[in-house]
């Protein structure tokens, strides 16, 4: 854990839209930290003491029933923040967080977070509303894809979603990650895998995903991949 630099604040999609004045004085405030993959970020019916501005790392945020199945409800990267229940004044968290890649990130107390939105001069109050909005979007279009599209489509929406988070071609990811989101067997995604590896659109080597051919595995994805992209830019253009 260390104190972070102005540019350590760029790298987060929310952060780095605030005006430099108010990023100075936020600086204080924020610890950079590294996130280990399968890491709890956040717990279900646990207070949340801290609220985590992704860098690198990908956050899950997850649903597990009573059956024991484990769905995936949103992902967050560095266009986010995980704390959402926070920002709305609930001081416990409904569902988990888990971190599905690993990375660094910015944190912040729930103490300074909640005063830093209470301060109509910092603009992080607007900005996280529109953010809200956005991620909503998201959870709208994810069970409107779950309902009406293939599972080979969807996987190739969320490898193209978490390569833009991680901003590399390649990154570590377990099956069982791939499972929560599409909400089918380990062996259903090994097999979805295998194909895309064998079409050469990505490589998949000791839980390592490489993306070989972007624009293909465009095409093979959904238009919610787009959809979803295009509303976070829209929103968020606003608040500049």
């Amino acid at each position: 854990m260390r104190t972070p630099s102005t540019a350590d604040l760029q790298r987060n999609h929310l952060l780095c839209l605030l005006k430099p004045e108010i990023q100075q004085r936020l600086l204080p405030l924020l610890n950079l930290v590294p996130v280990e993959i399968g890491q709890f970020i956040l717990q279900a019916e646990r207070p949340t003491s801290t609220v985590y501005f992704p860098l690198s790392f990908v956050s899950s945020t997850l649903k597990t029933m009573e059956d024991g199945i484990t769905m995936e409800i949103a992902t967050i990267g560095n266009e986010g923040f995980v704390g959402m229940p926070l920002f709305f004044g609930s001081q416990q968290e409904p569902l988990d967080s888990v971190a599905q890649i690993g990375g660094e990130a910015l944190t912040m107390s729930a103490e300074d977070f909640n005063n830093t939105i209470d301060d109509a001069t910092t603009g992080l109050r607007k900005l996280l509303l529109l953010y809200a909005q956005a991620e909503f979007s998201q959870v709208v279009q994810n069970a409107a894809c779950n309902r009406a599209h293939s599972m080979e489509q969807r996987c190739a929406r969320w490898i193209l979603m978490t390569q833009d988070r991680v901003h590399d071609q390649s990154f570590i990811l377990g099956h069982h990650f791939i499972s929560y989101m599409l909400v089918v067997p380990e062996t259903t995604v090994a097999s979805i895998l295998e194909t895309f590896s064998k079409a050469k659109l990505i490589s998949y080597v000791g839980g390592r995903i490489r993306v070989l051919d972007r624009p293909h595995l465009k095409n093979v994805s959904c238009e919610c991949y787009g959809d979803i992209k295009r509303e976070y830019e829209r929103l968020l253009d606003t608040a500049l």
